[in-house]
């Protein structure tokens, strides 16, 4: 925001800029405290004598201070002398601990009543049309690697979105992303990156193709080499959920459609 020139930041927003940092203005960020805390997945299977691992709680963070860091609230490492964080000196540092407690505690009083909330992505604004929406953004499903796309994982989740503008909606399902012009049932191959290889991308049998959206359901079959599936749904402005099926002959469910385009058509 503040490379970009925005007036009027809201001042209540976590974190500070950098951009002085960037044009060497000055030489290090003010001190501060970081927290780290993030869910995957809130509703994940674990042994039910376990408390899920997945849900954020004050306990599952980890506060950043210096070389400091302290895990669930309870374990101290200092990464200076032991970057492994093999060697729990939270007894040998009270003093720290103290500190860094009373920081999380703050922290998370502040976060708690909302952590549970859905981030909802938005679809149909003016601002960005078309929208890409991708499995990694799935609620409650772990597929945000490209591995997991290559090997063709078999997994499907819900898409929570708010609809910025009622009206006439294009969703363009795919199993590859557009730029790649691979059609719904191709394989691709590895490919070489900077640090090692993407795998092999498997080819799937993807005959059949299903959307439902706002109550709506529309499925249709896939035709020879289609490098996609497009539906077109009449939307209301609010929030909703999206979910997309890929099926094969027998219409035995394959996965969800990994990527999908929306785009708002202009009024009619």
């Amino acid at each position: 925001a503040d490379m970009a020139g925005i007036e009027n930041i809201p001042s209540n927003l976590d974190g500070v800029s950098l951009f002085p940092l960037m044009k060497g203005q000055t030489d290090k960020l003010k001190e501060r405290m970081l927290v780290i805390n993030y869910s995957r997945m809130p509703h994940f299977k674990v042994n039910y004598t376990v408390e899920n691992p997945a849900i954020p709680l004050r306990d599952g963070a980890a506060v950043l201070w210096k070389d400091w860091r302290l895990l669930e609230n309870r374990e101290l490492y200092n990464v200076e002398n032991d970057p492994h964080q093999d060697h729990d000196v939270a007894l040998q540092y009270p003093e720290i601990v103290k500190v860094m407690r009373e920081h999380l505690d703050k922290w998370w009083n502040e976060v708690k009543d909302e952590v549970h909330d859905i981030q909802r992505v938005v679809i149909g604004s003016d601002a960005e049309n078309p929208v890409l929406l991708t499995a990694c953004e799935w609620f409650n499903v772990f597929v945000d690697q490209q591995i997991q796309v290559r090997r063709g994982i078999e997994e499907n989740g819900i898409w929570n979105v708010f609809v910025d503008q009622s009206g006439y909606y294009e969703f363009e399902l795919r199993r590859w992303p557009s730029e790649s012009g691979a059609s719904l049932s191709d394989g691709i191959p590895a490919q070489k990156v900077t640090d090692g290889k993407f795998v092999k991308g498997i080819s799937l049998p993807i005959e059949f193709a299903k959307i439902k959206i706002e109550g709506q359901e529309k499925s249709k079959h896939v035709e020879g080499n289609e490098k996609s599936v497009t539906f077109n749904f009449y939307l209301t402005r609010g929030e909703t959920a999206i979910q997309t099926w890929f099926f094969d002959e027998m219409q035995k469910p394959i996965s969800g459609a990994y990527y999908l385009y929306i785009k708002k058509k202009k009024d009619e």
